[in-house]
This record gives C-alpha cells, structure tokens and sequence, in this order.
C-alpha cells in the first residue's frame, strides 16, 4: 500500500502504526518528526476529517522513509 491507497478511515491505525517510533503529540514545537491530527486540534476551520500534519525533523530521511513505509505495509 502506499500513501495514495491510505483511506481516511485508515489514518488512526496509520498513527497507532507509527506510534513507537513517530508520537502523536499535541505541539509542533519539538525537534523530533511527530504526527498531529488536524481535525481535533483545529476542528471546523479545515474542513477534511482524518487529515494528520507530518512534522518532519531532524532524523535521517532513510529512518523517515522506513518507519513510514512499513506503517503503511502494515495497513
């Protein structure tokens, strides 16, 4: 599956996939990559449900890509 394939619906088990090494957290003030859900931090004001923000940080893209890639295998 990539991330084309990921449905709305699948975003909470696409977080719970990336939990261990991506946290959900609510705050964009961290150095680390985490996951955000839009909907429940901002409600109303953007209006397409199950959107998450990736904040990528200072990791190395090939940890990025490997952490997101298996997530999404194991959709």
């Amino acid at each position: 599956m990539n991330a084309r394939n990921v449905l709305l619906g699948d975003i909470p088990l696409l977080i719970t996939s990336l939990e261990e090494t991506i946290p959900l957290v609510p705050t964009l003030g961290e150095v680390d990559t985490i996951l955000l859900p839009v909907e429940p931090v901002w409600g109303a004001k953007y209006p397409l449900p199950g959107v998450i923000r990736l904040s990528v940080g200072i990791e190395r893209i090939e940890k990025l890509k490997g952490w997101i890639g298996e997530a999404l295998e194991n959709m």
